[in-house]
């Protein structure tokens, strides 16, 4: 015996049949993607993400960036193609913007891990450079050991290797 179900709103009967057909028709344009995005543009997704892969598998990381970027414009909700176009550009130096993309991959999935590490990198590279630029002609005294110990005992806080043994303080 077939089961019936109220049809929501219109007050029509439909069968479990039908019913099941329509979810499944709604859940497979969810997978697929926003509905407004048209067969062209879900192969041109396909195609830079599969130029993507190819150009991180074969080292190119100029190919593999722009194919990202490409692929980014048309599909920003990628947080692994933000994390590859973070990581390249930090590698070359353009922390800024190694910071955005690492921000648009947690935007789109705020748990990514690798996201996040990687942005406590940027994060931490930026402040090095300040530290530096900031300690050049600054005489070396006790307040500059002092903070010395202080930053050694930041790092190894994060940094897991067993070998290192840094007596610290409790850090605020």
């Amino acid at each position: 015996m077939i089961q019936e179900m109220q049809g929501f709103a219109m007050g029509r009967t439909m069968t479990n049949r039908q019913a099941w057909a329509g979810v499944l028709c709604l859940l497979a344009l969810v997978i697929g993607g926003c509905a407004t995005t048209t067969g062209d543009e879900r192969r041109e997704i396909l195609r830079l993400n599969q130029a993507a892969l190819e150009a991180e598998a074969a080292g190119d990381d100029a190919a593999m960036l722009a194919a990202y970027r490409q692929l980014l414009e048309l599909d920003p909700e990628r947080p692994r193609a933000w994390l590859q176009v973070g990581t390249i550009e930090a590698e070359k130096g353009n922390l800024d913007e190694a910071q955005a993309a690492f921000n648009n991959a947690l935007e789109y999935d705020p748990d990514y891990r690798d996201a996040l590490y990687n942005l406590g990198l940027v994060h931490m590279r930026s402040g090095a450079q300040l530290l530096n630029e900031a300690r050049d002609g600054r005489p070396e005294d006790v307040s500059s050991r002092a903070n010395d110990v202080y930053l050694s005992c930041l790092l190894a806080g994060v940094v897991r290797n067993p070998d290192i043994e840094i007596p610290c303080p409790d850090l605020p």
